[in-house]
């Protein structure tokens, strides 16, 4: 008699327990849906994750719960998509301003890649001088050459530039390749033009822009060494270069994120069945 009262016992604060798990349950879901209808998807999100970790058995209402979460993704990946189509527009404006300080040039007979230069590079690029030329491709990728001139070879492979003594930096070596580190010899003066590609550029480009306004000097780095002051007129191009790269990677993320966010809209939506 006193087992079968013990057992029942049991099976009683067993019943009152899964009543009290559903209970718990129901209100997190509950709670979550609130949230939801009140855009605060956050807190939402909050709610469904205690539900998920605390109540794994309650079948009926993780079934719930996965669905409401697969609509709290749903609106704010459509909240998204539409805060990028307004900033698209935006930064296109940008960068057709920008565009405007530039000279666009293309030969479609050896080049893939037109380029953006600035009116002060394209005068450069028609005089036998040394400089250090920027510009940015037609995909949005920024570079600088360092052009070398003059009566004795250096064999030049990368770049320093300094502010003073102490304070400098310099791009990545470019191996001589023929293509982006080449030279050539032209009545009896010396060419060489090495070519800095996006992330081998970067840390130089960053530098210039943080001390447009200063005199720097740059450093040509091969068997021999040059030293000249860095041109204002090419402290300024690398900085609209800068620029207008900067803007340009802007439009191409996103135009990822509003790919990334239409694929997940719609595999959201077949789960949803909508």
């Amino acid at each position: 008699m006193i087992k079968s009262f013990s057992y029942a016992l049991v099976l009683l604060l067993v019943f009152f327990s899964c009543n009290e798990q559903e209970k718990s349950a129901v209100q997190l879901l509950a709670q979550a849906q609130s949230h939801y209808e009140a855009k605060e998807y956050f807190a939402a999100k909050s709610c469904l994750d205690s539900l998920k970790a605390g109540y794994p058995k309650q079948i009926a209402e993780q079934k719930q719960a996965l669905q409401l979460m697969r609509r709290i993704d749903l609106s704010e990946q459509e909240r998204n998509l539409l805060y990028m189509d307004s900033l698209l527009p935006i930064k296109e404006n940008e960068i057709a301003e920008l565009r405007k300080k530039f000279v666009f040039q293309k030969d479609a007979q050896y080049e893939d890649q037109g380029k953006y230069l600035s009116p002060q590079q394209v005068e450069l690029m028609e005089r036998q001088v040394s400089c250090l030329r920027s510009g940015v491709r037609e995909d949005g990728l920024l570079y600088l050459a360092s052009r070398y001139c003059g009566s004795i070879p250096l064999e030049h492979r990368q770049i320093i530039i300094r502010l003073d003594e102490s304070t400098y930096t310099q791009s990545q070596a470019i191996p001589k390749d023929g293509g982006l580190n080449y030279s050539f010899v032209d009545g009896g003066m010396y060419t060489e033009i090495v070519t800095y590609l996006g992330e081998k550029a970067e840390e130089v480009v960053h530098f210039v822009c943080d001390n447009k306004d200063k005199k720097l000097q740059i450093e040509y780095v091969g068997k021999k060494h040059f030293k000249m002051n860095l041109s204002q007129g090419d402290k300024q191009s690398i900085y609209l270069s800068a620029n207008l790269a900067t803007a340009m990677a802007e439009v191409m993320k996103i135009g990822l994120e509003k790919e990334k966010s239409s694929q997940r809209i719609k595999y959201l939506k077949e789960k949803l069945d909508y």
